[in-house]
């Protein structure tokens, strides 16, 4: 890889620096502070630089030279090294105009340590997985922010913002201190930028610092309630199922593998596999599961519903049910859901609330994931009463047995139970 030479005071002083190293020190720049980590992550991503040699030119080099500036108040701020921009990275990267010549290092203390490291492990961990995987994702400061009017006057800023063609993720993450109120409201400002902006798609990620970090408190314990509690202050805002905005809320664990399938265009899911998922699993349990004992016929959810329900609120898919006796018919839904995915469980909130208020009788829900990792990970909240939870997944490869559904039992708890067991 080509390496470019940087000398300073001392021109018979010099430095070599490759072009992956200038793009992380610009990085750093960016995001104030950063663990050593994570920009060995960064750079590993777009260069063969191994862990061993990466030490050494932290502490040989980068120190040297005044790239880094190392602060380890590690009373503070706990036992990883953590680092500033340095006066030389800063010259060298405007010396390559990748800096304003008027930019000056911000060497004020954060005042919230924990969040500011929660963006970055999430920013970072994407932009890693953008390079390995050839993706052109930008990460966008405050200025590109403004010029692409995502800032709007009395507006938000996030916390970290990914954009890739067309579609900006933009991370909030959140320490479980903040009102609810208040990420209501940025909710409210992303949908007022969606309205604005009908050809661009705005994907929103609440994210929940949990134990998968360590921060300055330990390991964080996300209260299950608080995740419940955001997504039911979310539920029925105005606009919050616009075409070109997706909202989810999730642990910050779970939050990196969701952004790369956003920045893929893999999340939503596509109509295609909404319905290839829920049409399998009610051929499979009508025809492939003798224990089962029912079958499924398909009709017009229009068929079912009253007219003043909204479309954006109605099921992905309704079916007749009939037992193998013919004694019983009756109707369900099924809602496809996607973990953490807040638009959906509005759907699906709405839908549990007009059982009994419909054409025909409908008996349940089946909220169907795509495999049991998103089930089990997600947190719905509820209580859902009308509403079986199951995976497409392990609903389609249990054939040999009679299969079985999740329940909520409590705002926070499910329980396992039968077909019939609503």
């Amino acid at each position: 890889m080509d390496r470019k030479s940087y000398s300073f005071d001392n021109k018979d002083n010099y430095v070599e620096l490759e072009e992956a190293e200038v793009k992380a020190l610009l990085l750093l720049a960016k995001q104030k502070y950063l663990t050593r980590e994570l920009m060995y992550l960064y750079i590993s991503s777009i260069t063969s630089l191994k862990d061993c040699s990466y030490k050494s030119k932290i502490f040989k080099k980068y120190i040297k030279f005044d790239l880094l500036d190392p602060d380890r108040k590690e009373g503070k701020f706990g036992k990883k090294n953590y680092y500033r921009i340095g006066n030389n990275g800063i010259e060298v990267l405007k010396r390559e105009g990748l800096l304003d010549e008027n930019f000056k290092a911000n060497n004020n203390q954060i005042s919230y340590i924990d969040h500011h490291f929660g963006i970055q492990e999430a920013t970072i961990r994407a932009l890693d997985g953008s390079f390995r995987e050839n993706l052109d994702t930008k990460l966008l400061g405050y200025r590109e922010l403004m010029d692409e009017n995502i800032i709007l006057d009395g507006g938000i800023i996030p916390d970290s913002t990914l954009k890739l063609g067309n579609h900006y993720v933009h991370i909030e993450i959140d320490k479980g201190t903040e009102n609810l109120n208040t990420i209501l409201h940025k909710v409210e400002r992303y949908i007022e930028i969606c309205r604005n902006n009908a050809e661009l798609h705005h994907s929103v990620v609440i994210s929940l610092i949990d134990d998968s970090i360590e921060t300055i408190e330990g390991q964080h314990k996300v209260k299950e309630g608080r995740i419940r509690n955001i997504k039911e202050r979310l539920y029925s805002t105005n606009d919050l199922h616009l075409p070109n905005l997706s909202v989810y809320v999730m642990t910050l664990s779970r939050t990196h593998d969701l952004i790369m399938e956003l920045l893929k265009g893999q999340r939503p899911y596509t109509n295609s596999i909404v319905m290839n998922n829920i049409e399998t699993v009610a051929e499979i349990l009508s025809y492939a599961n003798d224990y089962f004992g029912y079958i499924f016929e398909s009709v017009d959810s229009a068929d079912v519903l009253t007219k003043d329900t909204p479309s954006f609120l109605f099921p992905d898919k309704c079916y007749r049910v009939n037992n193998s006796a013919g004694t019983d018919e009756h109707y369900i839904m099924f809602v496809f859901l996607e973990e953490g995915n807040v638009q959906i469980l509005d759907r699906l909130n709405y839908l549990n609330s007009i059982i009994g208020k419909t054409k025909v009788p409908v008996r349940k829900i089946i909220g169907l994931y795509r495999n049991n990792g998103e089930l089990s990970n997600d947190l719905v909240g509820g209580p859902f009463k009308y509403v079986l939870f199951g995976d497409g997944q392990t609903l389609s490869e249990t054939t040999e047995e009679r299969p079985t559904f999740l329940r909520t039992t409590s705002p926070l708890r499910m329980g396992e139970t039968t077909y019939e067991g609503i």
